[in-house]
């Protein structure tokens, strides 16, 4: 059965929200560590981590590097947060920017047996014309090239983007009662 356009455009939307949500319990992070007083801290977002030069990659770096730096119990006891949280961005772009295909593209896709490249499983053949799937077109080199994402990876994604939330929520409190002494 085919993920209805509705249906796709709640989760896309939905998932794109979260992403917004890690993005900004990232910067409430970042502001905090560098800043304990509240004016700075307000400082410090408006200059530095509200600035469209820094984007979620880098916070992200940022964030991974705090943690391996000064939390390495953190990265130990969740092994699986780097690989998640550098997922994130990927995903979004590609629900925010990419091109998502008409049926009738897709039928003939199906009909020529195409390959789907998806940034969860390695490959993925349309061979079922039942598969519930989206297809993103992007172009690489001038060349149309395919992402698909079935229900069940859309599943996985939000699954995943609530857990980095919930992660990054533990670190926020590790970051406040834990804090690193300044180096002097």
């Amino acid at each position: 059965m085919q993920i209805t356009r509705k249906e796709y455009e709640n989760i896309i939307s939905n998932l794109i929200l979260e992403t917004i949500k890690i993005e900004q319990q990232i910067d409430d992070i970042l502001s905090n560590y560098f800043c304990q007083q509240n004016a700075k801290s307000e400082e410090f977002c408006n200059y530095i981590l509200f600035n469209e030069r820094i984007t979620f990659e880098f916070k992200k770096d940022i964030i991974c590097s705090i943690l391996n730096n000064n939390y390495k119990s953190f990265l130990k006891n969740n092994p699986d947060f780097i690989p998640l949280i550098s997922k994130i961005p990927e995903h979004r772009n590609r629900f925010a920017h990419l091109i998502n295909i008409n049926n009738m593209e897709r039928d003939v896709m199906i009909e020529n047996k195409a390959k789907i490249w998806s940034g969860i499983d390695p490959e993925i053949e349309l061979n079922n014309p039942t598969i519930e799937l989206i297809i993103f077109k992007r172009f690489k080199n001038g060349k149309p090239r395919y992402v698909g994402y079935r229900r069940k990876d859309f599943d996985i994604i939000q699954i995943n983007t609530i857990k980095v939330g919930g992660m990054l929520h533990y670190v926020k409190s590790l970051i406040f009662d834990y804090p690193v002494p300044p180096v002097e």
